[in-house]
C-alpha cells in the first residue's frame, strides 16, 4: 500500500484528532489478545494507559514504543499482508510484556477471535503523529 492511499484513508476516515504526520516504520509481528487475567495483569480491562480496552485499541511492544516516541492514544496503521481483515487504523493505548520485541498485539473481545488472527509474521507498521498542542 502506498502512502498516498493512506493519506485517502485518512482524508475519507475523518479520524477526529488532527494528524501531522504518516510515516512507514517497521515490519512486525502481528498477534491478539483479550481481557483476561491470564493474558494480561489483575486488571484486565485496564490499559497500561489507564483507559478501558475497546475494539481499536492495540498494545505495542516497548521497543516500538521507545524507538518511535510514540505517546498513548498515538493511531497506526496496520497492512497485514497475509490477512487483509486485520488491516486497519488502531489506537496505541496498551504495552505488551517487556519480554516481547517488534511486535503489535490486537485487542479481541472473545478468546475465539483472537485464537482466529493466530501469529502473523509480516505486517508493516505506519504511525500518524497527533500535532503537538500549542
Amino acid at each position: 500500500m502506498s502512502i498516498y492511499a493512506l493519506i485517502l484513508i485518512l482524508l475519507i476516515d475523518r479520524p477526529p484528532l488532527a494528524l501531522q504526520q504518516v510515516k512507514e516504520l517497521d515490519v512486525v509481528k502481528v498477534t491478539a489478545y483479550t481481557a483476561r487475567v491470564q493474558e494480561t495483569d489483575s486488571t484486565p480491562t485496564v490499559t497500561a494507559f489507564n483507559t478501558r480496552v475497546k475494539k481499536g485499541t492495540i498494545a505495542l511492544s516497548r521497543d516500538l514504543e521507545k524507538k518511535h516516541s510514540l505517546k498513548g492514544g498515538d493511531r497506526v496503521f496496520l497492512d497485514c499482508f497475509t490477512d487483509k481483515m486485520y488491516s486497519g487504523i488502531y489506537v496505541f493505548n496498551d504495552r505488551m510484556h517487556k519480554r516481547k520485541r517488534n511486535q503489535v498485539d490486537i485487542f479481541m473481545n472473545s478468546l475465539k477471535k483472537a485464537k482466529k488472527v493466530g501469529v502473523k509474521n509480516r505486517a508493516r507498521l505506519y504511525i500518524y503523529k497527533r500535532k503537538k498542542n500549542k
